[in-house]
């Protein structure tokens, strides 16, 4: 992915553009502490977070989560629209039977405005004692 840093300068970055976290656990841990999609420009050194659309998956949870930048929330509605096309695309290109057990065991994909917003909705389902400690 072509990523454009504050300083000017243009490079290729790799980012998650989905983020199974049952098949490859450490990247909930990068989600959880703000290090999924993080880059460093060659150019001036500095270290950023790249927005941008990924589909969260969490096999053990049944849950499919498109998380979007925080700055697209006041446009949910063409949001929505896009993922409702995204989803219908990837369906289109499964086998029947394979899209037949997702849509059995997935439903509706859910979608949340932000890395704040899924770290959010990971952590209420975290018991008391197992999340970590606010400083």
């Amino acid at each position: 992915m072509v990523v454009t840093c504050a300083c000017g300068h243009v490079f290729k970055a790799d980012l998650y553009q989905s983020a199974n976290v049952t098949l490859n656990p450490d990247l909930m841990k990068q989600i959880l502490t703000g290090g999924m999609n993080v880059v460093v420009c060659p150019s001036c050194g500095a270290c950023f977070h790249v927005e941008m659309p990924f589909l969260y998956h969490d096999m053990r949870k049944g849950e499919m989560i498109w998380v979007y930048p925080a700055a697209r929330a006041a446009d949910r509605a063409a949001v929505d629209e896009e993922v409702r096309k995204k989803w219908a695309e990837l369906k289109r290109s499964m086998p029947p039977e394979v899209r037949d057990k997702l849509e059995g065991h997935y439903g509706a994909v859910k979608v949340v405005f932000g890395m704040d917003a899924l770290v959010e909705h990971i952590m209420a389902d975290v018991s008391p004692e197992k999340k970590p400690a606010e400083n």
